[in-house]
């Protein structure tokens, strides 16, 4: 199965939002949870670089993908000089003032959304016990205007926002998974092991390999996954 969602934050992929709280280090090496001698994930340790362009920027396909190079990518900069990579980039300092004026409108919009949604939900209250609802009608207006005004600032704040790419995950369909899942919860760790073995294997065959060129034959910007890899056209 292959997964498209637009890129997280850069903390997602270099461990700072870790949902267990420990730093996980994907792309530092082995993949080793902060303080802990076990592997982490084994699926995620050995990103690498793809696409033509990221070796005419300096990227090492042979190498693994380090965080600096992967947070100088995500942000939309030459890994070695730091310059924005497209006419209309713009500098990491003027990005993440977006994502915060992003993230204030959002909460913002979320805000509105919930005193219309209250506001709504009185004037129905009146309505059923045969009430007045005049004055919870214009509260209710202003409500739906100040939401408008709201949302309309977190649409021009996105529009503002450059995209740095997407995020796309192969993985295993359900099936497969629940399997896997079965196999472990009921100690059978040959089977579970199996399953991984071969789920690893798929993942670095050339079936992967050709589906990533397909996509890099199909856009005509760059763009990365999760996974650290960066594609381009060529």
């Amino acid at each position: 199965m292959l997964s498209i969602a637009p890129l997280a934050s850069p903390d997602y992929y270099l461990g700072a939002a870790a949902s267990s709280g420990e730093a996980f280090q994907y792309f530092a090496g082995d993949a080793i949870a902060e303080g802990s001698q076990s592997q982490v994930d084994p699926l995620v340790r050995h990103g690498r670089w793809l696409g033509k362009l990221g070796t005419e920027i300096g990227l090492n396909p042979d190498a693994p993908v380090n965080a600096k190079e992967f947070e100088s990518i995500y942000y939309g900069l030459h890994p070695g000089t730091g310059k924005p990579l497209r006419s209309d980039g713009k500098s990491k300092k003027a990005q993440m003032q977006d994502a915060k004026r992003r993230a204030a409108c959002s909460q913002k919009r979320e805000a509105a959304l919930r005193s219309l949604n209250q506001a709504r939900k009185h004037v129905r209250e009146l309505e059923s016990q045969g009430l007045d609802t005049n004055d919870a009608n214009a509260l209710h207006k202003q409500c739906k205007q100040a939401f408008a005004i709201a949302d309309k600032f977190l649409r021009q704040a996105q529009q503002k926002s450059l995209r740095p790419g997407s995020d796309l995950v192969f993985s295993a369909p359900k099936s497969v998974s629940m399997q896997w899942a079965a196999l472990a919860a009921s100690g059978d760790t040959i089977g579970a092991k199996a399953i991984e073995a071969a789920h690893d294997r798929v993942r670095i065959s050339v079936i992967v390999d050709a589906c990533f060129r397909l996509i890099v034959d199909s856009v005509s910007a760059p763009s990365w996954t999760r996974r650290g890899c960066a594609q381009a056209r060529g």
